[in-house]
């Protein structure tokens, strides 16, 4: 059988859940004997990629966490088409940056989603609103102003950021428009399939007739670890955060976290893997922290062995962290 995994976005390398995931199924499929490909980002297709699919890289029409909800392009919408209709099962991971036309079309071949996020229903992803304020469920309503006219360009909506200017809010109809696709979508799908009981909750309120299961799912980037007994011989307990630093994963708690016990400093060790906005790390590192920047999937078996608590302080209701889920767990 050949199966497509679409998993546009980050390169297939990145070590977030969504790519960990779309990594570890591909292997198991291919160990089954069948015919694996990938479309993902540009910078997926390396040697090691390729020992378990065919990797085909897309350029979006816009970037990753783009508030730009109407771009298009009907060459690539085709392109994806085409590809599509080369394999039996298509396997939806994440559609950042497929062009707007892509949704207005019939897919003739049976489809199923993995909704690792809110992305399908909530322009921003976290369900979070402008003002970082949660959303326990989607208010097309709320959404005008959430995603108005001006955020919707993204470099105004860059240099606001890069100065600390809140655009004015213009209220726009783009994010019905683009509930009404991903409505339609997901509903015409074979199943979707959400990571977690909340995720599936939050769905079904947005849209009550998709056919939605929960499948828990996890990825072998980790490899086995063993319990640890007691802590590190020093006896300092050694902390870890993994991930992305910023306000929506938990970077305050995390500062927090760390000023709190800066009293007893000599007893704990603060670490951080991963990417994230440099005020955040600045302030971090001010406070003792040891940032050891971007981390590779097989690294991570020994960062964690190198570790005595993780971290996990999203302030959004995180779908199901997926990075440290193992599958034989």
């Amino acid at each position: 059988m050949k199966i497509l995994q679409i998993a546009t976005g980050f390169p297939l390398g990145f070590p977030g859940g969504i790519t960990n995931y779309v990594r570890s199924l591909a292997k198991s499929l291919k160990g089954f004997g069948e015919s694996i490909t990938i479309l993902a980002a540009p910078g997926s297709k390396t040697e090691q990629n390729q020992e378990f699919a065919e990797i085909k890289e897309f350029s979006g029409v816009s970037s990753v966490f783009s508030l730009s909800t109407e771009r298009d392009d009907k060459i690539k919408s085709a392109q994806i088409l085409d590809l599509i209709d080369e394999h039996d099962v298509i396997h939806f991971h994440m559609g950042y940056g497929i062009p707007r036309s892509f949704y207005e079309k019939k897919i003739a071949k049976p489809y199923v989603v993995s909704l690792h996020d809110y992305g399908y229903i909530c322009p921003r992803v976290f369900m979070m609103d402008k003002d970082g304020q949660l959303c326990s469920s989607r208010d097309l309503s709320k959404c005008r102003s959430c995603v108005g006219r001006l955020e919707s360009i993204n470099i105004l909506r860059a240099g606001a950021n890069r100065i600390g200017l809140k655009l004015p809010t213009i209220p726009s109809d783009a994010t019905a428009r683009r509930a009404q696709r991903m409505d339609k979508f997901l509903r015409n799908s074979a199943r979707c399939l959400a990571v977690s009981s909340e995720v599936r909750r939050i769905f079904k309120s947005a849209i009550p007739d998709i056919n939605c299961d929960v499948l828990h799912i996890g990825n072998d980037s980790a490899g086995p670890i063993p319990i640890r007994t007691s802590w590190m011989p020093d006896g300092r307990v050694r902390c870890i955060y993994l991930g992305t630093l910023n306000h929506d994963k938990g970077a305050e708690v995390f500062i927090s976290l760390v000023e709190a016990v800066s009293h007893s400093r000599e007893n704990f060790e603060f670490h951080f893997w991963g990417r994230g906005e440099e005020h955040y790390i600045s302030r971090l590192r001010a406070m003792g922290a040891i940032c050891h920047g971007a981390y590779k999937p097989h690294q991570l078996s020994e960062i964690l062995k190198s570790a005595d608590v993780g971290l996990v302080l999203p302030v959004w209701n995180d779908n199901g962290p997926q990075v440290l889920r193992n599958s034989s767990t």
